[in-house]
C-alpha cells in the first residue's frame, strides 16, 4: 500500500462551478415568474424597489469588505453602475412584465448576450472569436426552443 495522497476532493471542487451556476439558473430564472406574481399585488416602481431592497440586503457583508480597498474617487462611477445596471432594468423589466408573459420575458432577456456582442463589435471595435458568436447563437436558439416549447404545452 502507498501513502499518497487521495485526489476524493478534486471531483467535488470541479462540480462546484456547475453547482453554481445551477443554483444562479434557479434564481435568474424565478424572477420573471415571481416579478409576475408581485405585479398582482404590487405596483411595478414597488417589485423593482424590493427587488433591489432584498438583493441589497443579500450582498451587504460582501459590499463591507469590498468597499474597504474601494477608491473613494471611483464611487460616483460606481453609483452610476448601480443605477444603469440595475436600478433602470429593475424597473424596466418590472413594467414590461404586466403587458407580456413571463415566456416571452424571459426570450427578450435571453438576447442579452447577443446585443451585448453588437454592440461592442459596432461602438467598441471589438474582435470576437467564432466561438463566441456560436456560443452566443446556440444559446439564443435553445432559449427559443424552450419558450416555443412551453407555448405549445398551455
Amino acid at each position: 500500500m502507498t501513502n499518497q495522497p487521495s485526489n476524493q476532493s478534486e471531483p467535488r471542487k470541479d462540480l462546484l462551478p456547475f453547482i453554481i451556476l445551477a443554483v444562479l439558473s434557479l434564481i435568474w430564472g424565478s424572477s420573471f415568474i415571481l416579478m409576475k406574481r408581485g405585479l398582482e399585488v404590487f405596483a411595478p416602481m414597488h417589485v423593482a424597489a424590493l427587488r433591489i431592497a432584498i438583493s441589497g440586503v443579500v450582498l451587504f457583508p460582501f459590499a463591507v469588505w469590498g468597499l474597504k480597498s474601494l477608491d473613494k474617487r471611483n464611487l460616483p462611477y460606481l453609483l452610476l453602475c448601480g443605477v444603469l445596471g440595475n436600478g433602470i432594468p429593475a424597473i424596466l423589466f418590472s413594467t414590461a412584465q404586466r403587458y407580456i408573459n413571463s415566456s416571452t420575458s424571459a426570450l427578450l432577456n435571453s438576447l442579452t448576450p447577443l446585443s451585448t456582442l453588437l454592440i461592442g463589435v459596432l461602438v467598441f471595435r471589438v474582435v470576437v472569436e467564432r466561438a463566441q458568436v456560436l456560443g452566443v447563437l446556440i444559446g439564443f436558439v435553445g432559449a427559443t426552443l424552450l419558450v416555443v416549447a412551453a407555448r405549445g404545452e398551455q
